[in-house]
């Protein structure tokens, strides 16, 4: 930081000492050929004295004190600015990230749903149920996994109403015969079944 400002401030300070063309074209026709720039400071001519040269070093050397200090203040104010824009853009960045994230995740994740009706279906609810469903391939799959029963749908809601219509038409269908007749899974299903639906009146 500190060479910066002084590549800065020694810009300005050639600027400021810079004697006229005429001061430098006179120090070159000097008796004995141009004068060495060492010897400019010290070689008695009457150059520096009618430029004010002598008199603008002074004021330089008084204001440098001065100024550096406030150039360094200055300059290390532009750089917190700077790292400060660059920390904001990141956190912008890492939101907008996690928050893309977090949607692609919300649209894969698996959610529990409620019934407490059956309407359209002719079948009442004893007891309201959930279900589960989440994203399957390019669809949505519900399932009822008490009577491992479920169905698809191009949305989640149409997954739902095609799993009320596998519930309903299984209970119809399992409640017409003898419990007695029917294999070890479809009595399971309908001793499930008979624990959340009946039949209307």
């Amino acid at each position: 930081m500190r060479s910066l400002i002084c590549l800065f401030w020694g810009r300005h300070l050639m600027r400021t000492l810079r004697a006229p063309e005429a001061c430098l074209l006179m120090m070159s026709k000097a008796p004995g050929g141009p004068l060495p720039l060492s010897r400019w400071e010290t070689e008695d001519t009457d150059c520096f004295e009618a430029t004010g040269l002598r008199e603008r070093q002074k004021s330089v050397a008084e204001n440098w004190q001065n100024t550096v200090p406030e150039l360094l203040v200055e300059f290390t104010k532009m750089v917190q600015s700077k790292r400060d824009n660059i920390r904001i853009a990141g956190l912008e960045r890492e939101v907008l990230m996690l928050h893309s994230q977090m949607n692609a995740l919300r649209k894969r994740a698996a959610t529990s749903v409620m019934i407490d009706t059956m309407a359209p279906e002719p079948i009442e609810i004893v007891r309201p149920f959930h279900v589960v469903v989440e994203p399957y391939e390019d669809e949505f799959k519900a399932s009822f996994y008490d009577a491992n029963l479920s169905s698809f749908g191009d949305t989640r809601n149409e997954a739902i109403w095609n799993l009320k219509d596998l519930l309903a038409a299984t209970f119809e269908m399992l409640t017409e015969h003898d419990p007695k007749l029917l294999g070890p899974g479809p009595a399971r299903e309908l001793v499930v079944l008979r624990q959340f639906l009946k039949r209307g009146a």
